[in-house]
């Protein structure tokens, strides 16, 4: 994230940060600006393919309960799709 503020404060670019990382890094060279029209983001959960455990399966039961209502597919099969293992 450092070397992100680097490249912006030195006019090279731009990055989008989430509000808890923007309060964390604060730099006098570098402005935080809210954007208040982008889509929410998701989060997701990954483990390496070959990890099997009880422990990494009952988290991402839990964490599929508490997923929104409207979302597409069970959090197990989208992790599926992308490698994800139980």
């Amino acid at each position: 994230m450092e070397e992100k503020l680097e490249y912006v404060a030195a006019g090279e670019g731009m990055v989008v940060l989430p509000l808890s990382m923007a309060a964390f890094y604060t730099r006098a060279d570098v402005v935080h600006v809210p954007v208040s029209d982008l889509a929410p983001h998701r989060v997701c959960l990954a483990w390496a393919a070959g990890r099997t455990s009880p422990l990494l399966a009952e988290f991402a039961e839990l964490a599929e309960s508490a997923e929104s209502a409207g979302s597409a597919g069970s959090a197990a099969e989208q992790l599926g799709s992308v490698g994800g293992s139980r």
